[in-house]
């Protein structure tokens, strides 16, 4: 869909935009759902939690279709996303078999993204699923203040990931991005998100959730920078839907491993701090797989 709605110059935005709402439901949830625990009981926080889901499809299903046919779009807009996407169209409503699942697979460029995105992910389920526990067990914290202080981390981080996400439009210009240049930002984003290794240093609550906030921004925008950078570095249009879901099954087979590292970590050694330290050393080492297993195009042969 990026592809097909998004020029080349304005996907970083958007995949930041795309990401803050992964940071700003954590941010909304996190208050509600203790509001709920707190005052209703678990079960009715699963059925508000739910019934969102119906929200947003129901909007989908109103407001979705391909740019040529919506009638919300203002005509300017539409003639500009179908003239910048004029090359990729013929490609688009291409169909290429499973096979190029296999042909992608064989690129070390797409290995080296799906791989920083499992690095980066890692740390995104760690906080998921483990930061409010984290806040009660070690700072104390109840229900209602607890929920508080795992949504300010988000919200900045969904605030701050869109704006770095323009600035990386910015930065780039139309040779850069086919070049692959945005990794260099994600590297950077990877490297900043890295300071939660410091976590178990850190005793100020406050300064705790500065440090929480600015690894949540770099994680989050590093993975909306390696969703851009797919697309900068696919030269095979036809292909985008697959290279994209290779890069989010990389991501989240590090993903789910994270919950269950974390349990066995603390259940040996009594603490947090080898979480947090795990979750470090996977996105410094994730830094150095996108700055140097990236450095080619993706490009297969042209589908038949």
């Amino acid at each position: 869909m990026v592809r097909e709605w998004i020029p080349a110059g304005e996907r970083g935005l958007t995949n930041a935009i795309f990401m803050a709402g992964t940071q700003a439901g954590p941010a909304v949830g996190a208050l509600l759902v203790a509001w709920i625990l707190s005052h209703l009981g678990w079960r009715l926080s699963f059925v508000v939690v739910g019934a969102i889901g119906f929200i947003w499809l129901v909007a989908w299903l109103v407001w979705f279709d391909q740019p040529e046919r919506v009638r919300w779009l203002d005509e300017a807009e539409r003639r500009k996303i179908l003239a910048e996407r004029a090359a990729d169209t013929q490609a688009l409503g291409r169909r290429t078999g499973s096979h190029r699942i296999l042909q992608l697979l064989r690129t070390r460029t797409m290995w080296g993204l799906a791989l920083s995105e499992g690095c980066a992910v890692y740390t995104q389920y760690l906080f998921l699923t483990w930061l409010p526990s984290y806040l009660q067990t070690t700072r104390q914290l109840t229900v209602l203040k607890t929920g508080m202080f795992t949504a300010l981390p988000y919200a900045g981080a969904a605030v701050l990931g869109i704006l770095l996400g323009r600035l990386s439009d910015r930065m780039l210009s139309a040779t850069g991005v086919g070049e692959g240049r945005r990794r260099n930002m994600g590297v950077v984003m990877m490297l900043s998100s890295a300071v939660i290794l410091f976590t178990p240093f850190v005793e100020n609550v406050w300064m705790l959730l500065a440090l929480f906030t600015l690894s949540l921004t770099g994680m989050a925008t590093a993975i909306s920078l390696n969703f851009s950078l797919v697309n900068d570095l696919l030269r095979n249009p036809e292909d985008s839907g697959k290279a994209m879901s290779i890069l989010i099954v990389g991501g989240n087979a590090f993903g789910i491993a994270a919950p269950i590292v974390t349990g066995y970590v603390i259940e040996r050694t009594g603490n947090y701090n080898w979480a947090f330290g795990i979750a470090g050393l996977l996105l410094l080492s994730g830094a150095l797989i996108l700055l140097t297993m990236t450095r080619r195009p993706i490009e297969l042969p042209a589908a038949a």
